[in-house]
Parts: C-alpha cells; sequence; structure tokens
C-alpha cells in the first residue's frame, strides 16, 4: 500500500520548499558574499556549512523528483489512452527521473571538486527544464492551452536571458540572474503541470 503522503501535490510541494528553504538558508549563512555575482553553484563550495546545507539540498531535492517521476506514470496513464501515448508518458517520467538525478549530481560534486563533472550535471539540469517544459508548449494533444501557453513563454525569456549572459559574457546579466528566473519559471510550470494531471484535465487523443 502506498503511502498517502507521496502524493503529486505532495512531493512538488516538497520539492519547492525544500529547494527555496535550503538555498536561502546556504546564502545567508555562506562567508563567500561573491557568489550572487556568479551562479548558486558556488555557494556549494569551500566545505563550509552552508556549503553542506546546499548540497544536502541539491542531493534531498533530487531524490524527491525521482520519486515524483515513480508516481508520475500511474497518474497519467489513469487518463490517457494506453496504447496512444505509453512511450509519451515513459518518455516523461524518464527526463524527470534524469532530472532528479543531474540536481542530485550537483550536489554530490561540488564544483570546487570536480569543475567538469559539476558541469554536466548543472548544465543537464538546465537543459532537461528546457525540455519539459517547452516540450508541453509542443504537445497541444496533451496538455490545455494555458499550459501550452505558458511553458512557451517561460521557455523564451529564460533562454533569452542565458543568451544576453553568454552573449555579454555576464556583463548584462549574471548567471544567478537567469538561474532565479529560470527557477521560478520552472517552480510555476510544476506546480501547473501537476495541478493538471491531479485534477484530469490532460487531453486525451483518443476521445
Amino acid at each position: 500500500m502506498r503511502l498517502r503522503i507521496l502524493t503529486l501535490n505532495n512531493l512538488i510541494f516538497a520539492f519547492i520548499l525544500l529547494l527555496c528553504a535550503g538555498i536561502a538558508a546556504s546564502a545567508v549563512t555562506t562567508t563567500d558574499p561573491t557568489w550572487v555575482k556568479w551562479h548558486f553553484s558556488q555557494l556549494g563550495e569551500g566545505g563550509t556549512l552552508s556549503a553542506h546545507m546546499f548540497n544536502t539540498t541539491m542531493i534531498v531535492s533530487g531524490l524527491i523528483l525521482w520519486l515524483y517521476a515513480s508516481q508520475l506514470r500511474s497518474a497519467m496513464m489513469r487518463q490517457l489512452s494506453r496504447h496512444q501515448v505509453a512511450d509519451f508518458v515513459h518518455l516523461y517520467r524518464l527526463m524527470f527521473r534524469s532530472l532528479g538525478v543531474a540536481l542530485a549530481g550537483v550536489g554530490l560534486v561540488a564544483r570546487d571538486q570536480h569543475l567538469l563533472l559539476h558541469d554536466i550535471f548543472g548544465y543537464s539540469v538546465f537543459t532537461l527544464c528546457v525540455l519539459l517544459v517547452f516540450g508541453s508548449a509542443l504537445i497541444p494533444q496533451f496538455f490545455p492551452r494555458d499550459l501550452q501557453m505558458y511553458s512557451a513563454g517561460a521557455t523564451i525569456i529564460t533562454v533569452l536571458l542565458w543568451a544576453i549572459h553568454a552573449g555579454f559574457q555576464g556583463n548584462i546579466v549574471s548567471m544567478t540572474q537567469v538561474e532565479i528566473v529560470g527557477a521560478t519559471g520552472m517552480f510555476i510550470w510544476l506546480w501547473l503541470f501537476t495541478s493538471h494531471i491531479t485534477s484530469n484535465s490532460l487531453r486525451n487523443p483518443a476521445n
């Protein structure tokens, strides 16, 4: 018997709350105020208490996303025609699981321990978030129009900010600002996405 606490709504609420609280606690207690000029990953460097808080937050958040992905398949398959959308549902579950692994990897491998491996995990998080959000805008046969419109807008804004950051080498927009906007957009999307699934408002192409 599955624990009632492990519902999609509870898991995504815990995920968002933990990430916000954990990162905020790390930012408040860090002894390196220059992190805000660079990126959140700098909070995980140095082996300090604040670094351990940041890294632990990433690891536990990744675990929560893995649990979320495990519950996602059954919730989506209850609404959609099995023979038409099985691959689609499996893909979304795989992407959420991969996102959980990548997020945990950011915490397991601090940037000052192994730069390349940390950056692989970090950019995997960014890429998977973009694919998940923008993907829902490109699949009109499954997702409601309000989610599609939000997904397209959030993706365009985040990618545009990242392009400005990269093009001007952080002189106009810092990576931290890109991460804040992107994370906020992702949190809202996760809440909308989960709400549509739990309220049985996905579109069944078989109907």
